[in-house]
């Protein structure tokens, strides 16, 4: 369920402002709502800090880690500053590196030649030119001055003009040379230098992969820090007062009351206004709770004023995983994973959900493989009897047809039940209850004629009943879900009908997606065996593609269970269930490694 909030103003004296903060950071209960950006030169000093801490982060996980070197005693806050400076220093001389490499790359056609000798000869009052062209282009600078070929190089020439008289240097083809006075010893031994440099700082980077757990935990410092600061610089001001607001669960109420006599602070407790960005908290029975992984996965949740689905969403995203890869090998290799790092990082509470989640989710798989007998895209008849799954679901004749009946009749109780659902939410307006009722008749006249259409052409279907379940439906929509006074519900009406139709059909993809997954399953083991026809020798060459080919359709399949699993849902079951998802999670002020007060409370 969504908790209620209160729209919640602590008020405290002006000059109890960090005090105050700091105490009702680690109540962990209010979550924020700052009107306006907040701005300030420690704001504009602790960004720039944090991106900055970023981007090494981002460097050293990109990085190999030293074998050889052991943490340090050093604090986070040291080894990033210290990891930050060595990354600048590569960073500038690689810089440098780069435009040497280019200068010595322009001089190379000239060979090593003295820029003193040079001197003493512009000193003569003799003018020197440098140029480059094509063929026989040469021969009409030669009137201008003594011609002197240096080098033919990548089939240009490169020349010098040495004249008494000053050219226009427009008229010369002058070659490309750098900035300053460098020759191709200096240019290698700089080059040389830069290079041992960057190497011997690399390493020393290295070195700071170790501590890259420090470096983050320093991170999180920072962003903690700049949120307490955007939280005092917003904090309101009215005469010697100081006030800031936000949400808090209604449950938590008396905590901050209590609070709130401890530590001398006004409260002000609000209904939230329709125009007020409500965050939304959802509370789910602990047994459903791996359904949270997936919202924070994709990044959703429901409007403060929409319903929690969170467990009809869980218990339907299973069912479509399932079905979607649909293969009990992969199932059981999912599980096994799940298990060992169930174990392995039993002590990780911010993975507990989501490997809960992936056990269940690897067991579905499991039993709609083996209801099915999709085993490693192993033929059925290789399996004893009692692995050889339902017969209406593994024989040729009849599977595919059962498949895509379980399929729309999978997806006709998912729609209807958004629609039951509107109208249980409307119950106390009986009206707008019924034009529910009636999308849900239509809906199961659509199933009718979607299983007579694609499943079974044959079917002779109950006309009395296709027609009562449409009359009635259209009845109770166009009498209680149509607004007859805009023109807009008027207009969208036949699209709502033919959209009800082919949200219908689209359920049709769990089965076109899952048969999808078990053909490619089938024709790696068929390449795989082809080699081995070849000679048994080639075995090794079987492994490779089988592993290949599994691995790739497991991605596939996962790639699936992404696009169309979590589309039926937020697609279209919101459609139906008229869910946006606009909302804001609940996020409280507190420190980063802290529990919110209201986690603590629902373990």
């Amino acid at each position: 369920m969504i908790e209620l909030m209160l729209k919640t103003t602590v008020i405290c004296r002006s000059e109890d402002k960090e005090t105050s903060l700091n105490k009702l950071r680690d109540l962990g209960v209010l979550h924020v709502d700052n009107s306006t950006t907040p701005s300030s030169s420690d704001i504009t000093s602790i960004k720039d800090k944090i991106r900055e801490v970023s981007n090494i982060i981002t460097i050293l996980s990109e990085i190999k880690a030293s074998k050889t070197s052991k943490p340090s005693e050093m604090s986070g806050k040291r080894l990033a500053e210290d990891a930050i400076k060595i990354q600048l220093h590569i960073h500038s001389n690689s810089q440098i590196l780069q435009k040497r490499h280019k200068d010595r790359m322009l001089l190379i056609p000239w060979g090593n030649f003295s820029n003193s000798t040079l001197n003493d000869i512009q000193k003569k009052g003799l003018y020197v030119y440098f140029c480059t062209c094509y063929g026989n282009d040469i021969n009409k600078y030669k009137e201008l001055g003594a011609v002197s070929v240096i080098s033919n190089f990548k089939n240009k020439f490169y020349f010098i003009i040495v004249s008494d008289n000053e050219i226009n240097k427009s008229d010369l083809p002058l070659a490309p040379m750098p900035t300053d006075n460098t020759t191709l010893d200096l240019l290698d031994k700089q080059i040389k230098i830069l290079t041992e440099d960057i190497d011997k700082n690399s390493k020393i980077l290295k070195r700071y992969v170790h501590e890259l757990s420090k470096i983050k935990d320093y991170l999180s410092e920072l962003e903690e820090e700049n949120i307490f600061f955007a939280n005092r610089e917003g904090m309101g001001t009215k005469y010697s007062l100081c006030y800031i607001s936000g949400f808090i669960p209604e449950k938590l109420k008396s905590y901050l009351l209590k609070a709130s006599t401890k530590y001398h602070w006004a409260v002000l407790f609000q209904e939230p206004e329709p125009e007020d960005r409500v965050p939304t908290y959802l509370s789910t029975p602990k047994l459903f709770r791996i359904a949270k992984p997936i919202f924070e996965f994709i990044g959703i949740a429901p409007g403060y004023n929409e319903w929690d689905v969170s467990v009809c969403f869980l218990f339907f995203f299973t069912i479509f995983f399932g079905m979607l890869v649909g293969d009990a090998g992969y199932g059981a290799l999912f599980l096994i994973i799940g298990i060992f790092c169930k174990i392995k990082f039993r002590k990780k509470k911010e993975l507990r959900l989501p490997l809960n989640l992936f056990i269940v989710l690897s067991i579905v798989t499991i039993i709609w493989g083996l209801l099915t007998c999709t085993i490693l895209g192993i033929p059925q008849h290789y399996f004893p009897k009692y692995l050889q799954g339902l017969h209406s679901l593994t024989a040729p004749s009849v599977k595919n047809q059962t498949i895509q009946l379980i399929c729309f009749l999978i997806g006709v109780i998912h729609l209807s039940l958004a629609r039951i659902w509107k109208a249980y939410i409307y119950r106390k307006g009986l009206f707008k209850a019924l034009g529910e009722v009636g999308w849900a008749l239509v809906l199961w006249g659509n199933f009718f004629v979607a299983v007579k259409l694609i499943v079974y052409p044959d079917l002779t279907l109950n006309m009395t009943i296709l027609g009562s379940l449409y009359a009635i439906g259209v009845i109770l929509i166009l009498a209680f879900s149509v607004d007859w006074t805009e023109i807009g519900d008027i207009f969208n009406l036949p699209f709502g009908f033919i959209g009800s139709f082919v949200d219908i059909l689209s359920y049709i993809r769990l089965f076109a997606v899952g048969l999808a997954t078990t053909y490619i399953a089938i024709s790696f083991n068929q390449m795989g065996i082809m080699v081995l026809d070849i000679s048994p020798w080639l075995f090794a060459g079987t492994v490779i593609i089988l592993l290949f080919g599994h691995i790739l359709n497991i991605a596939l399949a996962f790639m699936g269970v992404l696009v169309h699993g979590i589309r039926l849902n937020t697609l279209e079951f919101s459609n139906h269930m008229k869910l946006e998802w606009t909302g804001t999670k609940y996020i409280p002020f507190k420190k980063n490694k802290d529990e919110a007060l209201i986690e603590k409370m629902n373990p």
